[in-house]
């Protein structure tokens, strides 16, 4: 039962990390907010999160999330997860690139409200391609890869430790992003070893 909570736990946080650099200018300032769900295979959770662009390239801020895992004998247990972030925009497709590219950071915390203790970090990439639609709609396709070293404390034991790459896949649906105040819809479907989790997020950001 715990080995199969921790493994729900790292895939659930699909987290497209702030990313509201993506669509400000050099030297701009944006803050944003989002709250959003995810399911996948045995769970589910809800996702919050809240991130400053510091110049229009570095989005840094801090996720939370609670999910509830269902065991293959129907009962049910929840834990909080906590996760600062970095996300650093090495290309924008404002400057004149074909496509946006971000280098990300996220370290992840488990609060399983017992001895059990959880914590893992995933560092990778994200490309970006903005599409017009219309003079008030966007949208931006994704796609990213991601490292992930975990370890997992259960009670008293040694620790247990893993490494394995994610898949990230999905698309922002936004109100007009060169407006003061951009409304954004996403859609993300994450995938680790055999699973696959499906995420939907509504984010609030607003320029500086």
């Amino acid at each position: 039962m715990r080995v199969c909570v921790w493994l729900v736990a790292i895939g659930l946080t699909a987290t497209p990390v702030g990313a509201q650099s993506l669509y400000v200018d050099k030297g701009e300032k944006a803050v944003q907010g989002y709250a959003g769900w995810s399911t996948g295979p045995s769970s589910t959770g809800a996702e919050f999160l809240g991130s400053v662009s510091l110049n229009g390239s570095v989005d840094v801020g801090l996720g939370i999330a609670r999910y509830t895992y269902t065991s293959d004998e129907g009962s049910k247990s929840s834990f909080m997860e906590y996760a600062p972030l970095v996300r650093w925009f090495a290309v924008k497709q404002q400057s004149g690139a074909p496509v946006s590219l971000s280098i990300n950071g996220q370290l992840f915390f488990d609060d399983y409200g017992t001895s059990d203790k959880g914590s893992y970090g995933k560092f990778g990439t994200t490309v970006y391609r903005d599409v017009k639609v219309t003079d008030g709609f966007s949208l931006q396709p994704y796609l990213g890869f991601a490292f992930v070293a975990e370890s997992y404390t259960f009670g008293d034991g040694p620790a247990a430790t893993a490494q394995y790459l994610t898949r990230d896949l999905g698309v922002h649906f936004t109100t007009a992003p060169t407006r003061p105040w951009i409304v954004r819809l996403t859609l993300e479907e994450q995938a680790f070893r055999r699973e696959t989790y499906r995420a939907a997020r509504i984010t609030v950001i607003r320029r500086l």
